[in-house]
């Protein structure tokens, strides 16, 4: 080395010699880096003259056993971003020190020379200048700041499922799915990723009677699609209904309507050959992790008896102009003693 005097607040230059040949790899990232009583990292480049500066303001080198090393950096730390004022594309990972412009303003301080699509930041620094939904990461929250078709940082969105997709346009961002991490970006896949699509429920006819079993509903269901799955994976196989406050249960193959119960109060779905549920919508497609849909239908009884016609609500056999309770679900509501409902 040669001889260099440092002073307190002043800067300084040194040139450095090596005995020996040094051999640089172009492409790999080097550091040259001052030991004594501190360190300090010159430059992390394939070139290491150009713009090599060490600051001698704290004379942290002003002592005689001032050394160097020159460092391979297998992963050199730098600003990252393409869209940043000081993109370094020689870094493998962002130190965080990425200084992108203001909105409206290039990197030299000066308003936009170009902004084709209006999203607030200039072309020289927009990752997709056609399109106002993308511009870069300044905040790097893994979210586009101009997600909300324009820049601003604080309404990106979020990430939720840390999959370095943003909500907007994750298509899965449910970590309770197989691919919820997937690079493809595909709908969620899981248990029950294609159900059936609850469409409609209707009672077509009441009984004949109060144990006759010619009461008439019909359940539909419909279908959806997503990539790689056909809308025929959404078919339904069973309709259940399940009988409340002692109403038997009945069980149908589906697509056969009318199906015929005896008379009651029924909670009816349509399950799926593998006994999945329908449910009310999708997610692109998926209908994984949606909630069941469970509909309650009153299969009615046609029956004579003085100032109620053919009406009975409940089908208690109490006609419903003397009936002091028509809720099937209170726990009172056949009781002979006809009292009023009880929660």
């Amino acid at each position: 080395h040669h001889d260099w005097t440092d002073l307190p607040g002043y800067g300084g230059d040194a040139l450095f010699e090596s005995d020996t040949p040094i051999a640089l790899t172009a492409g790999t990232g080097y550091a040259m880096v001052f030991m004594g009583t501190e360190w300090k990292a010159l430059i992390a480049d394939d070139d290491l003259v150009p713009g090599g500066a060490f600051s001698g303001l704290d004379a942290s080198a002003g002592s005689d056993d001032v050394y160097f090393e020159l460092l391979t950096c297998d992963s050199p730390s730098g600003c990252t971003s393409p869209q940043a004022c000081n993109y370094d594309d020689w870094a493998g990972t962002d130190d965080g020190s990425c200084n992108h412009p203001a909105s409206g303003f290039e990197c030299d301080g000066t308003p936009c020379a170009v902004d084709a699509d209006g999203d607030g930041v200039c072309a020289s620094n927009d990752a997709d200048d056609g399109n106002p939904y993308v511009c870069m990461d300044s905040d790097g929250d893994g979210c586009d700041d101009c997600s909300g078709g324009g820049f601003d940082p604080a309404q990106d969105g979020t990430d939720s499922d840390g999959d370095g997709l943003c909500d907007s346009g994750d298509l899965c961002s449910d970590p309770a799915a197989d691919n919820y991490a997937d690079p493809a970006n595909l709908p969620c896949r899981g248990t029950c990723d294609s159900a059936p699509l609850f469409e409609s429920i209707t009672v077509l006819a009441a009984a004949s009677g109060r144990y006759a079993g010619d009461g008439q509903f019909a359940a539909t269901a419909s279908t959806a699609s997503m990539p790689f799955v056909a809308p025929s994976a959404y078919a339904g196989a069973t309709v259940v209904c399940t009988g409340l406050n002692g109403t038997p249960d009945a069980y149908f193959t589906y697509g056969t309507a009318p199906h015929h119960l005896e008379p009651g109060f029924y909670e009816v779905q349509v399950l799926d050959a593998d006994g999945c549920p329908w449910v009310a919508g999708t997610t692109h497609g998926s209908t994984f992790g949606h909630a069941p849909v469970v509909e309650r239908i009153i299969i009615r009884y046609d029956q004579c008896c003085t100032g109620c016609g053919d009406h009975d609500t409940d089908t208690d056999g109490i006609c419903d102009s003397e009936d002091n309770c028509i809720n099937r679900l209170a726990p009172n509501f056949a009781d002979p003693a006809n009292g009023s409902c009880l929660e």
